[in-house]
């Protein structure tokens, strides 16, 4: 019996590497995301912090250099805040093209997978057919065989008498 060979299994390998590719790319994006978010949380932590120092400077004798630098401070974390959500803006993007390329790749891999199934289902008959042929071939060259030979008993049988 012949192998099966799929004559596209180059291309399904290509396109599962593809698809491994585009699932790490989709990964890293979300780690990304992820990582932006916690940032963006600890900005908000430290500008409530920051509120807070704030209010409390205001009470009693009044630091003007303490608030001054809470003030900057909190500006530049607010800035740091804004900047992190203009870049997760851009991310999120990314994301979404990320996971269209994904899911496109996953088609054409699920395609072919398909396909070569379908082309294994094939063989898988053909191969049935082939050998129910040869079986069928061997069991009528038996049987012409023994009716040879019985035939051929049949002379030597007359012959004799």
């Amino acid at each position: 019996m012949t192998p099966f060979v799929f004559q596209f299994e180059p291309l399904l390998k290509q396109k599962r590497a593809e698809e491994t590719r585009c699932q790490r790319t989709l990964a890293q994006r979300l780690a990304k995301r992820i990582e932006i978010h916690e940032r963006l949380r600890r900005t908000q932590s430290t500008i409530s912090q920051s509120k807070h120092d704030m209010a409390g400077a205001l009470t009693g004798t009044v630091n003007l250099d303490a608030i001054s630098s809470v003030a900057r401070y909190t500006a530049s974390v607010t800035n740091q805040g804004h900047a992190d959500v203009l870049v997760l803006a851009e991310l999120e993007q990314t994301i979404t093209h990320a996971r269209t390329a994904l899911t496109e790749a996953r088609r054409h891999v699920k395609a072919l997978e398909m396909l070569r199934e379908k082309k294994h289902e094939q063989w898988l008959t053909e191969q049935r057919r082939i050998e129910t042929a040869q079986l069928d071939e061997a069991a009528t060259q038996n049987w012409i065989r023994q009716q040879r030979e019985a035939a051929q008993a049949d002379q030597a049988r007359e012959a004799a008498a």
